[in-house]
């Protein structure tokens, strides 16, 4: 073997021996911690999102050249956008639950309301029928005139007895009229 090979064989060696040395310490490990999936990630506070609106800001700031603004003025700004953003949802929040409220309110008027021209109109039909039957036809005649004035918001069943009713009283008047035989 000739001085020379030795050398480069000495040398090769000593390189190959640092070069594992250098990159070969440490490879098993990982300083970074591994990250936890099991658990869930907590939303950013109202804070941490008016600091990064901050940060954000003044980056763009520096891009665009513009001098830099006061880093607690803009954290302010943002919480107290957020803070009114927060007031605006709970604002429409209640207002939404009141016009529900009033919505409810209003049907349970109109269904009360409903009931009691449906009773009325029920009423006044019992009324006609009983004077066709006794022939009081002056009375059964306030009966017709009060029922035509509620006629359009009674419901349909009722429009179709007092159309019944009506007939048979047009019928005893006429009956009423003709000359006795």
């Amino acid at each position: 073997m000739n001085a020379r090979h030795g050398l480069c064989g000495v040398v090769l060696g000593a390189s190959l021996l640092v070069g594992v040395a250098v990159t070969g310490t440490g490879c098993d490990r990982n300083d970074m911690p591994k990250a936890n999936t099991n658990k869930p990630v907590p939303p950013p506070t109202a804070q941490d999102v008016a600091q990064r609106a901050a940060e954000a800001e003044a980056k763009a700031r520096a891009a665009a050249g513009a001098p830099p603004r006061d880093a607690a003025a803009s954290a302010k700004d943002a919480a107290a956008n957020t803070a009114a953003n927060a007031k605006d949802a709970v604002s429409n929040a209640v207002n939404d639950a009141k016009a529900s409220d009033a919505a409810q309110s209003a049907k349970a008027t109109a269904d009360d309301v409903m009931a009691k021209v449906k009773a009325d109109g029920q009423t006044l039909l019992d009324k006609l029928d009983n004077a066709i039957k006794s022939n009081k036809l002056d009375e059964g005649q306030t009966y017709v005139d009060a029922f035509d004035k509620i006629k359009d918001k009674v419901p349909a069943e009722l429009k179709a007895k007092y159309d019944t009713l009506k007939a048979q009283f047009a019928a005893a008047k006429a009956k009423a009229a003709e000359p006795n035989k």
